[in-house]
């Protein structure tokens, strides 16, 4: 089974190691806004009873918030992952797909996507500008010497640091 979300869901429930479940197409994509990623999971199938028209299935898997280790450097982008989950140790590993069939998306349009049902569009904006705010920081350094640094506190160089009798 490659579906994450019903492996967490089935994680406390005894399986035999010969029982199969029916699974359509797993893809697995990473939206990356600013510092957050939200990890999605999307499930393709045919039904046996309308073979015309694919079903699809979507779900929000987790959102990570606070991430410094970034995909890109642009402020939003899809990112197409293989995601493996490890029902012993209840983790999952979501990894990049390098592939030259399989590209990126930055600066996606979410519009018309099943995105915007699942995050709200405050939660998006916020992440953007958090993120856009950042780049233009400069690091602040302090090139003062100690005493310009105490006669800015208020002391006196010459009368503030004598032994007075």
């Amino acid at each position: 089974m490659r579906s994450i979300a019903k492996q967490r869901e089935a994680k406390d429930v005894k399986h035999k190691y010969g029982k199969t479940w029916k699974e359509g197409d797993v893809y697995h994509f990473v939206l990356e806004v600013g510092y957050t990623h939200y990890r999605f999971e999307v499930e393709r199938w045919i039904d046996e009873d309308k073979r015309d028209f694919a079903q699809v299935e979507s779900a929000l898997i987790d959102t990570l918030k606070d991430v410094r280790q970034r995909y890109s450097d642009v402020p939003m982008c899809i990112i197409p992952c293989q995601a493996q989950y490890w029902r012993w140790s209840h983790e999952d590993r979501w990894d990049e797909i390098n592939n030259m069939m399989v590209h990126r998306f930055e600066n996606p349009i979410l519009a018309g996507t099943f995105i915007p049902k699942l995050i709200p569009a405050a939660d998006i904006w916020q992440a953007l500008y958090e993120y856009l705010s950042t780049l233009r920081d400069t690091p602040f350094t302090d090139t003062r010497s100690d005493i310009q640094k105490l006669e800015s506190a208020g002391f006196d160089k010459k009368t503030s640091f004598r032994k007075i009798k």
